[in-house]
């Protein structure tokens, strides 16, 4: 399990830009890997995403006074979309910040289930349509594909009921 962890902590704190993989290299990083702590990935919402517009600075403030709260302890890394980054910028140390496009903070419900086999169950959520599932889905599919993150494929089906 952990040479699993070491092995996401590094694929994940990568960033695309070379330029970040520089600053998280830096004796300055907050990210470390550490039998003593734990990965924790939050997906940040879109300043795009109209669905989020009125909780957004409140959401963004939450986001980024728990990373604070749990840098030096476990290990963080919020993935925030080129044009939201700014929103954390002035606030995170660069190491915490990785830049793709997920589209949906809730990354409990279209992510993976066990780490050591990573399995993902088939999105749908109520108040989406089947299109907008998927594109939820599949934006956090080309997420770990461009980190090179081996995911099965959907095995179920199942809807989350609001």
């Amino acid at each position: 399990m952990k040479k699993l962890f070491y092995i996401l902590f590094g694929i994940i704190t990568m960033s695309i830009s070379p330029c970040n993989k520089d600053k998280s290299s830096e004796a300055g990083a907050t990210n470390i890997i550490s039998d003593d702590r734990m990965l924790l990935v939050i997906s940040a919402p879109s300043i795009h995403d109209d669905y989020y517009t009125k909780a957004f600075k409140k959401i963004v403030d939450f986001q980024i006074n728990y990373a604070k709260a749990i840098i030096g302890n476990d290990n963080v890394v919020i993935i925030v979309d080129k044009d939201t980054r700014k929103y954390y910028e002035k606030d995170l140390p660069e190491d915490v910040l990785i830049t793709a496009d997920v589209h949906d903070i809730w990354m409990r419900d279209f992510t993976t289930i066990n780490p050591l086999s990573p399995v993902q169950f088939k999105y749908t959520w109520a108040s989406m349509t089947e299109q907008e599932s998927i594109e939820v889905q599949k934006s956090f599919i080309e997420f770990a594909d461009s980190y090179n993150i081996k995911l099965l494929p959907p095995l179920v089906s199942w809807r989350i009921i609001t």
